[in-house]
């Protein structure tokens, strides 16, 4: 589960969030 928190967390400030 770490790495699909990972990736949401790098997603969110990709999005411009």
């Amino acid at each position: 589960m770490a790495i699909g928190k990972q990736k949401t967390v790098v997603l969110y400030p990709s999005l411009g969030v």
